[in-house]
């Protein structure tokens, strides 16, 4: 068991906030996140991926449909480990409505995978 501060297990450390226990999985390539109506976000991503890819970089996109929330709650992480291994240098992510509680869940750990990296279009 890995030693912290004081003496303490890992895992007998009392979190100062929910969302602070766990760990998410977060991916090797840099994370951006456009949000904003949907047309707008498709094409922002289009432009942004092209862009890039000009530049020399692998460009991995990631987009739920808008009401996907129950399947991107199931899959969010998934995808962002498949991006690792195909050895993108930057994933472009669609938000999603934060109005529903799932989405909400699923925009939490989208930012913090992207390290609120977070453009609006």
């Amino acid at each position: 068991m890995r030693e912290i501060a004081e003496g303490r297990k890992a895992d007998e450390v009392i979190p100062k906030a929910p969302g602070m226990k766990y760990k998410h999985y977060a991916p090797k390539a840099d994370m951006l996140i456009v949000e904003g109506a949907r047309d707008n976000v498709k094409r922002e991503i289009a432009r942004l991926k092209d862009l890039n890819e000009k530049l020399g970089s692998n460009v991995g996109v990631l987009l739920f449909e808008e009401q996907a929330f129950i399947e991107a709650a199931h899959d969010f992480f998934a995808r962002l480990r498949d991006l690792d291994k195909e050895g993108v240098d930057l994933i472009l992510a669609g938000a999603l409505s934060d109005k529903d509680g799932v989405g909400f869940a699923v925009m939490n750990r989208m930012l913090k995978s992207a390290g609120y990296n977070i453009v609006k279009v």
